[in-house]
This record gives C-alpha cells, sequence and structure tokens, in this order.
C-alpha cells in the first residue's frame, strides 16, 4: 500500500539515529510528491509511534526528534451534504 512508499525513507534508518533535520526532510519531500495533507498525516502518525516508543524505552533517544518538525498549513476541507444528509 502507500504506507510502504511514504515510510520507505525512515524505515531504512535506525530509530536512534533519527533527527529532526533528517525527519524534517521526508515530511517536505512527502509534501511534494503526495501531498501537504498526506505529509501531516504522516508525521502525525511517526511522532505518536516515536513517544509511545520513547515513552517505553524501547527507543533509546533522549526525546522524540519529530518536536520541532514543521508541518505544512493546510485549508480544511469542506463537507457538500447530499439532500437528506445530516452534518454529524
Amino acid at each position: 500500500g502507500n504506507y510502504v512508499r511514504y515510510w520507505a525513507p525512515i524505515q531504512k534508518a535506525q530509530t536512534n539515529r533519527l533527527t529532526t533535520s533528517a525527519i524534517q526532510q521526508w515530511v517536505n519531500n512527502l509534501g511534494k510528491k503526495n501531498g501537504q495533507a498526506t505529509a501531516n498525516k504522516q508525521l502525525t502518525i511517526l511522532k505518536a509511534c516515536l513517544n509511545w516508543g520513547v515513552k517505553q524505552r524501547i527507543v533509546q533517544l533522549p526525546e522524540n526528534p519529530c518536536i520541532g518538525v514543521t508541518k505544512f498549513k493546510c485549508q480544511p476541507r469542506e463537507k457538500h451534504l447530499e439532500a437528506g444528509e445530516q452534518y454529524d
């Protein structure tokens, strides 16, 4: 699926060698190739995974290297309702 494509550069890196600048470059490249919203979502997923790994002491890093990575500013999507459909 798409995750293999999105995550290939990160999967090759050892977690204890991930840097904020390397993650920023990954996000920027994802944004160019796959869209800014996709890049932001993948960063959110990576950040959550690394937060858990650091907290559980599985990842040997002093802190999450996603801290300080800048997300893209994206416009929120508009939802268009069909006739009879209700907004949740």
